[in-house]
C-alpha cells in the first residue's frame, strides 16, 4: 500500500481521553512547564478571545536550552506578533488576546503590552523546554476569558491573523489541515522512511471550553507521560515513531520537540472533538476536486459524526 492511500487513522492513531486518564499520570516533571508565574489582565471579558504563545527556542534541540536557530526571530516572530496585536484594533470585532510568553522575552514586547488594553499577559514560571512554549497557547482553552468568549483562536504569531480569522469565521468550531499538500507533505525523510503526517494545524484552531468536557492542560502533562513512558517504548516502529536524528520517538512524536503540539491535537484533540460532532474541517479547493486518499479518509470520518467539511 502506496504512502498516500493510506487511511487517515494510520497517520494519527487515537489516544482517548478516558486512556490518558486511567494511563498517564500528571508528573511536576511535565506539569512545571505549564505553569504561570503572573498574569497581567487588562480585558476580563470578550466576545473572541486570541491565545498565541512566545518564546525563543530552538524547537529541535533536544536538551531544550538552545536559543532559536533562526537567524531572523526577530522579523518573523517578534515584529510579526507586534504588527497582528496592532492589528487587532482594527478589526470590527470584540477581542482579547491571551499572551503566554516565555520569562527571557517579556522585556522584549512588555512596552507593547502596556499600550494595548486588550492583550491579557501570562509569563511562564519557567523558559520553554525547546518546543514546549507551543503548547502554552492551548491553554487559552482553559481560562475564564476563554469560558466567557463565544470562541477562542489558536494562532500562530508569524501568520497573519487576518487571514486566518477569515478562514475560519462563520465556520467555528473548526481546523484547517493539510494546507500543504501532497508526498512532500507528509515525508521527512525518504532513506529510511520518517513520516509527519498530521491532520491537524495548530495554527487553525478555533474551539470552546464548553466543547471539551476536560482540561485541556491536563491533558498535554498526561500526553507528554505517554509519548516519553508508553508511545516509545510500548508501541510498535512505524514511519511515525522511529527514532529519527535528535527526535527519539520520531517526527512529532519527542515529547518537546517541534511538530509535538499538532500530534497532541491529531491525536487527543482531534478525535475527542470529531466523536462529539464539534470540528468542523476547512481543506484547500483541490481536496474536494482531486482528495489524496487521506484527505478523503478524513473527509469521510469527519461527516461519519456530523462535522462538516469546508473549503479555504
Amino acid at each position: 500500500m502506496g504512502i498516500e492511500s493510506l487511511p487517515v487513522q494510520y497517520y494519527v492513531p487515537e489516544v482517548p481521553v478516558w486512556f490518558l486518564r486511567e494511563k498517564c499520570s500528571v508528573e511536576e516533571r511535565f506539569s512545571r512547564f505549564l505553569e504561570v508565574d503572573y498574569s497581567l489582565i487588562k480585558k476580563e471579558k470578550a466576545y473572541y478571545v486570541i491565545s498565541v504563545s512566545l518564546f525563543n527556542k530552538d524547537v529541535g534541540d533536544v536538551t531544550g536550552f538552545s536559543p532559536s536557530s533562526c537567524p531572523d526571530w526577530n522579523t518573523k516572530y517578534l515584529e510579526s506578533l507586534e504588527s497582528n496585536l496592532r492589528k487587532i484594533a482594527t478589526f470590527d470585532r470584540d477581542y482579547a488576546v491571551e499572551l503566554w510568553c516565555e520569562p527571557s522575552c517579556v522585556s522584549l514586547i512588555k512596552d507593547l503590552v502596556d499600550e494595548l488594553d486588550y492583550v491579557n499577559l501570562h509569563v511562564m514560571a519557567l523558559e520553554s523546554n525547546a518546543a514546549t512554549g507551543h503548547f502554552w497557547r492551548f491553554m487559552g482553552f482553559d481560562t475564564d476569558r476563554a469560558k466567557m468568549a463565544k470562541w477562542t483562536y489558536v494562532l500562530d504569531i508569524d501568520m497573519d491573523w487576518a487571514y486566518s480569522l477569515s478562514l475560519m469565521d462563520g465556520r467555528e468550531p473548526c481546523s484547517a489541515v493539510l494546507m500543504m499538500r501532497g508526498y512532500s507533505a507528509l515525508v521527512k525523510n525518504e532513506k529510511p522512511l520518517f513520516l509527519k503526517y498530521t491532520p491537524m494545524c495548530a495554527a487553525f484552531v478555533a474551539s470552546n471550553p464548553s466543547l471539551h468536557g476536560f482540561s485541556v492542560n491536563e491533558m498535554i502533562c498526561r500526553f507528554w507521560y505517554y509519548q516519553v513512558q508508553i508511545q516509545y517504548s510500548h508501541e510498535d516502529r512505524t514511519p511515525y515513531n522511529a527514532p529519527f536524528d535528535q527526535m527519539f520517538a520520531g517526527f512529532g512524536n519527542t515529547w518537546n520537540l517541534y511538530h509535538s503540539c499538532e500530534r497532541f491535537l491529531g491525536k487527543v484533540f482531534y478525535y475527542e472533538q470529531k466523536r462529539k460532532g464539534a470540528l468542523n474541517t476547512i481543506f484547500m479547493p483541490e481536496a474536494f476536486s482531486d482528495p489524496l486518499p487521506p484527505e478523503k479518509a478524513d473527509m469521510d470520518f469527519s461527516e461519519q459524526y456530523g462535522n462538516t467539511n469546508y473549503s479555504a
